[in-house]
């Protein structure tokens, strides 16, 4: 569905797609969007599979689950674009005609974010939609990481579909029990960013994302990948494909590098304090626009 992350890489793929002369003339493109419905997703893949595209550019986990379980016993590839390594749930999906970028989680990075910010964090709180697979998975690395480092965990609810007022309640439960607040990667928690960052800021709590999709929209900071150069890499694949090289000699990239990122209007309206080094390397964004 729509997502600020997801927006970028498919930008950012089309961008480079011009930068390699691929126009109308070569490439003809079919953008279908699922709209968060995972059996449209699988319906819209049935479609491309019966339509016999020669290539299918699935972005996101879900997208991707879609399109491999529809290319199944057919010639059509698939070019996997996920900010998740895959593997846990297809742990065989970069095999036969499927190839891809995939990402390597921030979840640990992000906490130890936190803990720069301040040392004396004891109770971190996550606050995600368990609906979500990946974020219901981010947020079983985050407690297992909690763990590790001596924190304890309380657990927020929030729905996609949750009303202003109903996350504003649910985040200001969360808030008098903590002392810092993770949300990971998660389409609901985007449209809701400004009642959440709102929220925080009034408790003087500071709010943590794994995309930096949410500090644009008000989280104080985030470790997340950088979803242009994702975009840029799965071109590059694609090109390679269109051009008929064959998927076993297009290796699959994995993203191992990522970005701070950190939203200087929160970062004065909660006082979060970070090491001089994190603020020199960071990326910063400011009501909505980066600086």
């Amino acid at each position: 569905m729509e997502y600020p992350s997801f927006n970028t890489v498919r930008e950012s793929f089309m961008g480079r797609l011009e930068e390699w002369n691929c126009d109308e003339s070569l490439v003809k493109i079919d953008y279908q969007n699922a709209g968060g419905d995972e059996k449209k997703a699988e319906e819209l893949c049935q479609k491309f599979v019966t339509d016999k595209v020669d290539l299918i550019v699935a972005i996101s986990d879900p997208a991707v689950h879609a399109a491999v379980t529809a290319v199944k016993g057919s010639e059509i590839k698939v070019l996997a674009v996920s900010a998740e390594e895959l593997g846990a749930k297809n742990a065989q999906v970069l095999e036969g005609n499927v190839t891809g970028v995939q990402g390597k989680s921030t979840v640990s990075a992000v906490i130890d974010l936190a803990l720069q910010g301040n040392p004396g964090l004891k109770t971190f709180g996550l606050l995600y939609d368990p609906q979500e697979p990946v974020s219901r998975a981010q947020a079983e690395e985050a407690k297992q990481y909690c763990t590790e480092k001596n924190l304890a965990v309380e657990e927020g609810v929030l729905s996609g579909s949750a009303k202003p007022e109903e996350a504003e309640k649910a985040v200001s439960a969360l808030c008098e029990k903590v002392d810092a607040v993770f949300t990971p990667i998660g389409v609901g928690a985007g449209a809701l960013s400004g009642t959440i960052s709102k929220t925080m800021n009034q408790a003087k709590k500071p709010w943590y994302a794994g995309t930096d999709a949410l500090v644009q929209g008000g989280a104080l900071a985030a470790v997340s990948l950088d979803y242009g150069e994702m975009g840029r890499q799965a071109a590059d694949l694609a090109v390679e494909l269109v051009e008929g090289k064959p998927v076993s000699q297009c290796q699959a990239v994995s993203l191992t590098e990522y970005r701070t990122y950190i939203n200087q209007t929160t970062l004065d309206a909660v006082k979060a304090v970070f090491p001089e080094e994190i603020l020199e390397s960071a990326y910063f964004y400011s009501s909505g626009v980066e600086q």
